[in-house]
């Protein structure tokens, strides 16, 4: 958003600059390191001290390769994966524009030799812990290439991939990559997955394990869901832009696959969601886009055995400073309990036993709910993360459906803590309080199950909040509560626009 509280010297400097506007770009598509052009106007002689943002990322000043008035040439940042290009000069910028490395538009490559694995740096390491794979043959990109670490399914092996997510993937060129050691990875061996063959596997342990985590019980569904946009009003130039959800990996969900959809996003993969852009749209345009998954869903079960220490989850965490109503029942619920995994426990097991579950939707803050001791589910959960995150254990909130005997799909709600040197804790406060939907078979104990097991009757679309930023510094986003997934924004308009949308329910269809 474009910054209003500027001193008043510089508002007179710069109003009567012309706002900069990209007319084109070469490549759209390319990897990192790509030189990228960008056609145009306004962008000033020189470069001074303008510059251009890539997805958010401000490349250094190395990367710049010529910048005039109506040409940007610069060099793609390292690790950058697709989002929009905007050119700041002074205290105007430009209109955004798309692009999209290899990464998240995979082309067809062809290797020329399968990965070969020669070490790992260390060689042993606890869960969440980053480690080097030395070799050769990687590839200067990742590309779709995978780093599989062993894992286990009830009694049957199984390979537990590094994903994009939670910061999995650190570095990767032809003869180094660097992941982090995923959640339920266990002692056996390392491989690189490529298109050109799998690598020689590796020997590796995982240490400081405090305990077990399981797998089992694996169920597969396909699901499906559309949204529908029909255009009422409309006067060009104007823009739709279109975030649609796409479940999420982890490990109790894995193997998400595209079976079908109706159009091509503009962007495949943005931010744990498909962004679909729709240009100069007239008055009676329709739109229809179905999507169809296919998803393995696994039980899980954990036993800790040893005592747990503080915590750093993988994951980036928005830093908040809790407020004194959090933080002073936290105090009061965790006493002098010192253990990350039993203050995680003790909040749990209070929030089930003080709190009221309501199912009417309740519009409250966490601070209100811990006065009144009453929420509906969705602040339910909320509240046990605020409280446990408050009390030093990183807890993620997670969204998506339940699915009950008929396969019939309630959104809901529970969560994630983060334990060093094991990995993901599963916590369902909501089933743990005995709120379960109809048709759907709970265990014999509620409240001791849902404390580091999870069922496998769900379908996740958020594993943490998902903060997509703006595409039009004029748009108007719009957002959607309680709702199976934990996107801030799931449409933005831009111009003369009116519209109606529909966003159909997931449903489960085999």
């Amino acid at each position: 958003m474009v910054l209003f509280l500027l001193m008043i010297g510089l508002v007179f400097v710069s109003c009567g600059q012309e706002s900069p506007v990209i007319q084109s770009i070469d490549p759209r598509l390319g990897v990192t390191g790509t030189v990228v052009t960008l056609n145009g106007e306004h962008f000033g002689a020189e470069q001074s001290n303008s510059y251009i943002s890539v997805g958010g990322i401000i490349p250094t000043a190395s990367s710049y390769v010529e910048w005039r008035d109506d040409c940007i040439q610069f060099k793609t940042p390292e690790f950058f994966e697709s989002g929009v290009i905007i050119v700041y000069t002074g205290t105007k910028q430009s209109n955004p524009v798309f692009y999209a490395t290899r990464t998240s538009l995979p082309e067809p490559v062809l290797y020329s030799a399968i990965p070969l694995i020669s070490a790992m740096q260390p060689a042993a390491s606890p869960v969440g812990e980053v480690v080097s794979i030395i070799g050769s043959k990687f590839g200067s990109i990742r590309e779709d290439s995978v780093v599989l670490f062993s894992g286990i399914s009830g009694e049957n092996p199984e390979w537990i991939p590094v994903t994009r997510g939670e910061s999995g993937y650190i570095l990767w060129n032809d003869r180094e990559i660097q992941v982090r050691v995923p959640d339920g990875a266990i002692s056996g061996t390392c491989i690189v997955q490529s298109r050109s063959g799998n690598s020689n596997a590796i020997p590796f342990s995982v240490v400081n394990r405090l305990g077990s985590k399981t797998t089992t019980g694996k169920k597969t569904w396909t699901i499906s869901y559309a949204v529908e946009v029909h255009i009422s009003e409309a006067r060009s130039p104007n823009t739709l832009f279109l975030w649609v959800p796409v479940p999420a990996v982890g490990a109790s969900q894995r193997n998400v696959q595209l079976l079908s959809q109706t159009s091509l996003p503009s962007i495949e993969q943005y931010q744990g969601t498909k962004l679909f852009r729709l240009d100069n749209l007239s008055r009676g345009d329709t739109f229809f886009y179905d999507f169809s998954y296919q998803i393995d869903e696994y039980e899980i079960r954990t036993t800790i055995a040893g005592a747990t220490t503080s915590n750093t989850a993988p994951v980036t965490i928005p830093a908040q400073r809790a407020e004194p109503a959090i933080r002073t029942q936290m105090q009061a619920i965790v006493a002098n309990e010192r253990d990350p995994y039993l203050r995680a426990r003790r909040i749990y097991e209070w929030l089930i036993r003080e709190f009221t579950l309501t199912k009417t939707p309740m519009q409250m803050t966490i601070p209100d709910a811990l006065e009144k001791k009453s929420a509906d589910s969705y602040m339910f959960a909320l509240v046990f993360c605020a409280l446990a995150n408050a009390a030093g254990v990183q807890t993620i909130p997670v969204a998506g459906f339940l699915v009950n005997d008929i396969q019939r799909t309630t959104a809901h709600y529970w969560a994630e803590c983060w334990i060093d040197g094991f990995g993901w804790i599963p916590a369902d406060p909501v089933l743990g309080y005995g709120n379960a939907p109809d048709l759907f078979e709970m265990p014999a104990n509620p409240v001791s199950f849902y404390f580091g097991n999870l069922d496998n009757r769900r379908i996740i679309f958020s594993r943490g909040e998902n903060i997509l930023p703006h595409m039009d510094p004029r748009g108007n986003p719009v957002s959607r509560d309680r709702s199976y997934t934990l996107q801030n924004f799931w449409e933005e308009k831009v111009g003369n626009l009116d519209y109606q949308i529909t966003w159909s329910q997931v449903e489960v269809t085999g």
